[in-house]
């Protein structure tokens, strides 16, 4: 009795010691693997929340960009009244309601960025409906004050600017905030492998000490079990081979299962770190080149002259693409082709015009080539290396205003090539801006029969020159000049042949005097020539000049050949007969009419 009574405390107590050596590191393991679980999870919450935050930039993008569309679409039409601009403007109407819903419901989660974008959204709403407003009054403001559009589209563009620039403080907070959740995301990662190894180690300590309490038979066993428990720890796989049924058996097959469970568990922690690692590179590649769409946005805003936005463009470019050479071309009506006017980087060609048929995008709207067959190269590209290149057409509402060609050794991107045919979008767009600036004021500042400045640009112009003369303290003369017999040549010949005289003069005064100098018609037949730094005799012999060149022009009429074209001329100086413009013209208007008093064909100078 004795004896069975002994039996049973010594089986109870292998018992007893197997469950502490079985059960401790199992239930070691099955709470590495719930943290594990839990890691996971935050992390896949990571990768939410870095989707999230990249949909909403792009949604900011988009809105940045139909507010452009709208402000440019009201400008271009309130400038040149061609009603199929309006398109951009309707078109961003239409879709801005739908992505600013969208945007407010994505920033629902973040209260200061929310608050943020409702009063720009608010901002935005009023832009609108005073960009609607002043389409309405468009016509009347043209009638009753035309310089108030000018203000308008000035007031318009200041606070577009504005609104921009609070955009893109929503955009830094959204990457400041990818930012966090990067950093976050190696926080949990380092967790993770604190756990495993701290689990393991503690597995470790308790097999050691289970190795003390059985036989010396188990210890190979047991020391195998070891071994793969530090190859666990260490993130390797192990083969336990254990196929028994007692509790070593059942112990290296819980173990052989808990590391193939850790495996997986932590192959799906890589995967998930690596896609949150992707997406936030892209993100921040994404914000760097919505940051130069926008630059070079603004800087074509600010250009006062296409030749201004050269240097803007390649500053752009260049960020985008650190080693790429740029060459930009101009459509010029005359030569019904496309004109080098700006360039950059080394493999440029030199090939400064080029016609529709060499280049293939002139017909696709955009061309790319990567180390591809010769034939599928442009052929106004064919003096350089066939490596790759990269064609757009500046367009707008299918006119061609000009060509944007890309070199370089290395293929571009498809991201690249997306953003650089935005950009190209809005180079044209400001492109046909400042053209049509440019066309205005020469229709308000040139005579349209002689092309030469008209009274309103002289008014202006004479003042100006007058003050500079006085700062710098040097002289300045005028002539007035009119044509003999003009009312003559009008009743022989009729009206167009006075108009081909009128032709005729203004070429002579256009290239007879300086650059410098200003040519202008006063009105009918009288014409002034304002010239800068001139003493009152440098001007006399100007004028002298100036008569006798006339005398020799032929002007080709419907009857006949008109010859002998003479004229009569007053010269006055500042600051011998005056310092203000009226008395000046004045004086020199007198000496004008006395030289055809005294038989025309003359120059004779102010009195004293």
């Amino acid at each position: 009795m004795q004896q069975q009574i002994r039996k049973y405390w010594s089986n109870l107590g292998l018992a007893l010691k197997g469950i502490v050596v079985t059960g401790f590191p199992i239930f070691l393991f099955v709470v590495a693997g719930l943290v594990t679980t839990l890691v996971l999870s935050q992390l896949r919450g990571a990768e939410n929340g870095v989707n999230m935050a990249y949909q909403t930039q792009l949604k900011l993008q988009e809105v940045q960009n139909l507010l452009l569309d709208a402000s440019t679409g009201v400008r271009g039409f309130l400038l040149t009244d061609r009603e199929d601009l309006l398109a951009f403007y309707q078109e961003a109407r239409d879709q801005l309601p739908e992505e600013l819903n969208s945007l407010e419901k994505s920033l629902s989660r973040y209260p200061d960025q929310l608050e943020r974008f409702n009063n720009a959204r608010t901002q935005i709403e009023q832009e609108l409906s005073a960009l609607a407003t002043l389409l309405q009054l468009a016509p009347s403001l043209r009638e009753a004050a035309p310089g108030s559009i000018d203000s308008f589209v000035i007031t318009s563009q200041v606070v577009m600017q504005a609104l921009e620039q609070q955009l893109n403080t929503l955009v830094s907070q959204q990457q400041s905030m990818l930012k966090e959740l990067e950093s976050n995301r190696q926080i949990l990662l380092t967790r993770y492998y604190v756990a495993i190894v701290l689990s393991t180690l503690a597995a470790l300590i308790s097999l050691l000490l289970g190795m003390r309490l059985f036989a010396s038979g188990i210890t190979r066993r047991v020391h195998k079990l070891s071994l793969g428990a530090e190859s666990l720890a260490r993130g390797q796989s192990f083969n336990f081979g254990e196929k028994g049924h007692d509790e070593l058996g059942r112990l290296a097959s819980t173990l052989q299962q808990t590391g193939r469970l850790l495996q997986e568990r932590e192959n799906e922690v890589r995967l998930a770190s690596d896609a949150v690692r992707q997406k936030f590179e892209e993100l921040t590649e994404r914000h760097h080149q919505i940051v130069l769409l926008n630059q070079l946005g603004v800087g074509l805003q600010h250009a006062p002259t296409i030749d201004a936005t050269y240097g803007v463009i390649e500053t752009r470019i260049i960020g985008l693409c650190p080693h790429v050479s740029g060459m930009i071309y101009l459509y010029d009506d005359m030569l019904n082709a496309f004109v080098l006017k700006h360039s950059w980087g080394t493999q440029v060609s030199q090939q400064d015009i080029i016609y529709a048929e060499q280049c293939r995008a002139l017909n696709l709207g955009r061309h790319y080539a990567y180390f591809a067959d010769p034939y599928y190269y442009c052929g106004h590209l064919a003096d350089l290396p066939q490596k790759m290149s990269l064609c757009l057409t500046l367009a707008v509402s299918g006119k061609k205003l000009g060509l944007l060609v890309i070199t370089g050794d290395n293929a571009l991107a498809e991201d690249q090539r997306q953003i650089l045919g935005s950009m190209a979008d809005r180079i044209a767009l400001a492109f046909e801006n400042l053209q049509l600036r440019d066309s205005l004021l020469q229709q308000a500042i040139r005579d349209p029969l002689t092309s030469l400045y008209n009274r309103r640009y002289l008014d202006e112009t004479l003042h100006r020159e007058l003050e500079r003369a006085k700062r710098a303290d040097d002289p300045l003369s005028i002539i007035v000049a009119d044509i003999d017999h003009f009312k003559s040549i009008n009743d022989r010949y009729g009206h167009d042949a006075g108009d081909e005289v009128l032709k005729a003069l203004g070429a002579v005064l256009s290239s007879h005097f300086r650059m410098q100098d200003i040519a202008c018609r006063y009105g009918g037949e009288e014409f002034i020539i304002v010239l800068p730094e001139t003493e009152l005799d440098d001007a006399i012999k100007r004028a002298e000049s100036l008569r006798q060149q006339v005398k020799s022009i032929k002007v080709e009429l419907a009857h006949g050949v008109l010859e002998m074209l003479t004229l009569s001329m007053g010269v006055a100086s500042f600051p011998v007969h005056g310092d203000r413009p009226q008395l000046l013209i004045k004086h020199a208007d007198v000496a004008m009419y006395r030289a055809k008093s005294e038989g025309r064909d003359r120059v004779e100078q102010a009195a004293l």
